[in-house]
């Protein structure tokens, strides 16, 4: 593990794993004999989505070494995710059978079912929504599905815009919001607008691990690893199955996502000491900037708090991990051209209007953030040096 600024990140990061080596005990025996400003320890953790690990570790390996009210925060956490998780969960089962009954397969991941397999228990791993791929051409009978289950919209489209958003390239998901419990529910058709991740056997009812840690990589690096949390399932999954990583290095030179392989492999080992061949781990700190864009990121990502960077910094740092400078150049244009949920929704035209959505969105970005912000350079490889804002939800 990689020296890092605080003892109270150094903390978190040794109990941000389901399984500890003698090393690691020690040390989070050692640091809860040390003064540690706790409120700090607590607010990493609960930003990083951590609190119910933490307390896991925490009350295994040193119970009396925290003061009582840290502890009594962390098991409330975890008592609090445990109960929503299972609901999610058995809500997740009951949506599922609902959609195979009209004979629509769909595949869940992250959520619930990552909990079960990494973690082993439902309550460990903190998620905000339910991630369901389906067939595209199925999302309009998987939303009657769920609109029987008292499911609405979260951006109401007329038919003929969600026909249109449907076969946009730019778009992969719908979202649905319960409107008694406030669960979300989002459908996909592709994981990722830019680089789908495809399960290889046809009607598969999960990902297999390899497809799984791609998947993880490109969701994680497009939202610069912003949560912690996020880095603690590439560790999980990398430690709990041996790797085919003959495979997923040749599906990602395929995909052009080494940059996104690289980063994840090269983050989670050096916080979390995730397992990885020394030849994998030199080939990914051969991509070019990757060493020391980890590093940035690193101590970046263990800030308590953390700054919030610009649009255009946020664009420019993803773009900065696309492969190709074509992949850039068709990312920025889908950005800044094709239309979104805000456009269909502030502006329901007719459908032979539709052609002025993309100028409409672009003069709505103009506004909102400056002509400046649109004009951005398509750099070969950007080192970023400024941490996101907090996700919305740790999933």
């Amino acid at each position: 593990m990689m020296p890092v600024a605080s003892r109270e990140a150094e903390l978190l990061l040794h109990c941000a794993r389901t399984r500890l080596p003698l090393a690691s005990r020690e040390r989070i025996r050692a640091l809860c004999a040390q003064p540690l400003e706790w409120e700090d320890f607590l607010s990493l953790a609960a930003h990083h989505g951590l609190m119910p690990l933490c307390y896991e570790r925490l009350n295994e390996i040193a119970p009396q070494g925290p003061p009582k009210a840290a502890m009594v925060k962390l098991w409330a956490a975890r008592q609090r995710t445990l109960a929503q998780n299972n609901e999610m969960a058995d809500e997740l089962f009951g949506i599922l059978g609902d959609l195979d009954a009209v004979g629509i397969h769909a595949l869940p991941y992250k959520g619930p079912t990552l909990a079960l397999d990494l973690y082993g228990d439902v309550g460990l791993r903190q998620f905000g929504d339910l991630d369901i791929l389906l067939h595209r051409d199925h999302v309009p009978h998987a939303q009657e599905r769920l609109r029987a289950r008292g499911y609405v919209a979260q951006f109401p489209l007329a038919p003929a815009v969600e026909r249109a958003f449907l076969r946009s390239g730019a778009q992969y998901h719908l979202a649905m919001r319960h409107e008694q419990r406030g669960m979300m529910v989002e459908l996909h058709w592709r994981v990722d607008p830019d680089i789908a991740i495809e399960p290889e056997a046809p009607g598969a009812k999960r990902f297999r691990s390899r497809e799984l840690l791609l998947v993880l990589m490109i969701h994680g690096s497009k939202h610069r690893w912003s949560s912690l949390g996020w880095l603690v399932d590439v560790a999980e999954l990398m430690a709990r199955d041996p790797v085919d990583w003959k495979w997923i290095e040749a599906k990602a030179a395929t995909l052009r996502c080494r940059r996104r392989l690289a980063l994840g492999v090269l983050l989670a080992q050096a916080l979390l000491d995730a397992p990885a061949p020394g030849e994998v781990v030199a080939r990914m700190r051969d991509v070019e900037g990757m060493e020391s864009l980890c590093t940035a990121l690193a101590a970046e990502l263990l800030e308590v708090s953390p700054a919030e960077p610009s649009p255009r910094a946020m664009l420019r740092e993803n773009l900065g991990l696309f492969d190709t400078r074509a992949q850039r150049l068709k990312h920025l244009l889908d950005t800044v051209w094709s239309p979104s949920l805000v456009e269909w929704t502030r502006w329901p035209l007719p459908r032979v209007l539709f052609f002025l959505y993309p100028p409409l969105r672009l003069l709505r970005l103009t506004g909102k953030h400056g002509a400046a912000t649109m004009r951005p350079k398509i750099p070969a490889a950007a080192t970023p040096r400024t941490p996101p804002p907090p996700p919305r939800s740790t999933d």
